[in-house]
């Protein structure tokens, strides 16, 4: 038997919070809400059951109200109306069969496994090749076909990251590819030391994360997942590659020494203003220090030929 209340009045707020606090005080009541925090339906041990309805921005339009026939089969609602491949749901209705085996559901042409039921609720499994439409339930008592569809929703999955190598010690931006990724709420991975974190601007094939990479993690190659409500997707061959840290270097100053073959030399002091020329013979060695600018008298300068060879300290 259904009944069905509608109107906006206060009148009837009052008698739908009063129906509500009644169910509350039976103590055997169950309660079910939408992805808003908004309760849809509440159930009592007799399988007695209130749907709520709301509009597109979340007022009360009413209520409907099932009783369990008599005799017969039926179904009242699908608690969720939508979900993955796997996931669990409650079939809510009446004249269902105490012994799960003697339910036959099937969600829009494909049997699904029952995982346990009551006289008012059978639990089942969506099975893997699902499609949104419809759910049927028969046992002999007879069949009936829930008044809304349910909604199968697609697992994500992974096709590739950008940028795929990242260094020890550091952390960088990355882009993981996909499809169904605009409800991720985690990325995670098994090796200690890598954490991800979810970056604003995600969309349905886009997931960007800031991965931070600590100094102890060795370095390989490491997968990773992804979860959504709908189900978690493993990277599998698509992997973060983690490197050693490019070596660093320091740049120091240093003397250079200049060897040059020279036995022996003698200058003779030139007068002011003329230039004085060193070609050293082709044996021996001669080391030319490091000579302040100041130590060279006013106006002398000295040409020295190429060395022959150049030896840092």
């Amino acid at each position: 038997m259904k009944r069905i209340i509608r109107g906006m009045g206060s009148i009837l707020i009052f008698a739908v919070l009063t129906n509500i606090f009644s169910v509350v005080r039976a103590g055997e009541a169950q309660y079910a809400y939408d992805d808003l925090g908004r309760l849809t339906t509440v159930v009592d041990e007799a399988g007695n059951t209130a749907i709520y309805n709301y509009d597109a921005v979340g007022n009360l339009l009413g209520s409907d109200r099932f009783t369990p026939g008599a005799s017969g089969i039926g179904i009242y609602t699908l608690l969720p109306g939508k979900g993955a491949v796997g996931a669990q749901v409650k079939i809510q209705g009446y004249g269902f069969d105490p012994t799960p085996s003697n339910n036959m559901v099937i969600f829009n042409g494909t049997n699904a496994t029952v995982v346990s039921s009551t006289a008012y609720a059978i639990i089942v499994t969506v099975p893997a090749s699902a499609t949104t439409g419809t759910v049927s339930v028969t046992n002999t008592n007879g069949s009936a076909n829930s008044p809304q569809a349910f909604t199968v929703l697609g697992a994500p999955t992974i096709t590739s990251v950008t940028p795929s190598s990242v260094a020890q010690g550091t952390q960088r931006t990355l882009t993981i590819a996909g499809t169904q990724l605009s409800n991720a709420t985690a990325v995670t991975f098994t090796q200690a030391g890598l954490s991800a974190t979810i970056l604003t601007g995600v969309t349905a094939t886009s997931l960007p994360v800031k991965l931070v990479v600590a100094s102890t993690v060795p370095p390989g190659t490491y997968a990773f997942t992804v979860t959504t409500p709908e189900g978690t997707a493993n990277s599998g061959s698509v992997t973060i590659s983690i490197a050693a840290p490019a070596p660093s270097f320091a740049l120091t100053r240093s003397h250079v020494s200049v060897a040059m073959p020279f036995p022996s030399v003698s200058a003779t002091a030139a007068p002011s203003g003329r230039a004085m020329t060193v070609a050293p013979p082709t044996s021996d060695w001669m080391v030319y220090p490091d000579v302040p600018s100041t130590s060279a008298p006013t106006g002398r300068s000295m040409t020295v030929g190429p060395p022959v060879s150049a030896a840092m300290p």
